[in-house]
């Protein structure tokens, strides 16, 4: 644990053989300009130097260490080993800027009753932050409606969700929320720490909630590495798709949202039949085709499925 226990958050860091950038992450959570009251790693079954790695910060950190059960499952252990009022989450590779706490926690000051913070983030990509921010891709009139709290703090009376259905920028690393409000929705669940885009599932829960506190400075830098490639944005998508047919059904907001979920399954689940075709992965073509709707499905769409069957 850190010094200085002063913000009421707790920092919750899971890991799984990421020896290699687990430090610099943890020394970003240590240097906060407002020390987190708690910084855990839940090192989820590492087998590469991982341990080593993070008893090299001796007491400054808390370690708990599990066999494999994936993120989802190790984030909600962070939250169960640690006691703090307020809950962070940051994955093992990405960075915080110094005054994340505090900025946070200034937002939060001007707005008390309300539960969930959000902030901006930027992309890391081969040790270069990219001048633009995830808010700058915003689609149109994305926050203009949030009341000012001061300048770059905005209050979003709306809950989130019906946003994020279409944009979705609340990432690990950006929010900050009250335990309480963490278990209202459920937390973490271990049944999705095998699905791609689990974090979007949560998300969707959480920003049931309402109001949301909007921080347009971005505090944290999102690494993206060099094995995100088709593939594996292939696979995000199919499993955003996948989240959003789960939330229609499970969610408290689904029902209501039903509309707007079948234009996002349909959008989203052509942009993966396009890219199975590029990526010769027919199985996933023949498995997404049945979501799109009649209006996208155009002649050069039409034409891919029939040409995915011979390979």
């Amino acid at each position: 644990m850190t010094s200085g226990m002063a913000s009421g958050i707790a920092c919750i860091i899971p890991s799984y053989n990421r020896a290699s950038l687990i430090a610099e992450t943890v020394d970003s959570a240590l240097r906060q300009s407002v020390p987190f009251s708690e910084i855990v790693v839940i090192d989820d079954g590492s087998t590469d130097d991982t341990a080593s790695t993070l008893r090299g910060f001796g007491s400054r950190i808390r370690v708990v260490r599990q066999q494999n059960a994936g993120v989802a499952a190790a984030r909600a252990r962070g939250a169960a080993e640690t006691t703090a009022p307020l809950l962070m989450f940051l994955d093992s590779d990405d960075l915080l800027d110094t005054d994340w706490a505090r900025e946070h926690l200034d937002a939060r000051a001007r707005a008390p009753d309300v539960e969930l913070s959000v902030c901006n983030h930027r992309d890391l990509v081969d040790g270069q932050a990219r001048a633009t921010t995830k808010f700058d891709q915003a689609p149109t009139g994305y926050f203009a409606d949030g009341a000012e709290l001061s300048p770059g703090v905005s209050l979003a009376a709306e809950p989130l969700y019906w946003r994020l259905l279409r944009w979705q920028p609340v990432m690990v690393g950006t929010f900050l929320v009250s335990r309480a409000a963490y278990e209202r929705v459920g937390g973490y669940r271990a049944e999705f720490s095998r699905w791609a885009s689990e974090d979007f599932e949560f998300a969707l829960r959480l920003t049931h909630l309402s109001p949301s506190i909007i921080i347009q400075q971005p505090l944290l830098l999102y690494r993206r590495h060099g094995q995100q490639a088709t593939a594996s944005t292939r696979h995000f998508v199919a499993g955003d798709v996948r989240i959003l047919e789960h939330s229609r059904v499970h969610h408290p907001l689904g029902a209501a949202a039903a509309a707007i979920i079948g234009e996002e399954v349909s959008r989203r689940s052509a942009d993966v039949v396009d890219s199975a075709y590029a990526a010769k992965d027919p199985a996933m073509l023949r498995e997404f085709w049945p979501r799109v709707h009649s209006a996208e499905r155009t002649w050069r769409r039409r034409l891919k499925k029939l040409m995915s069957y011979p390979w």
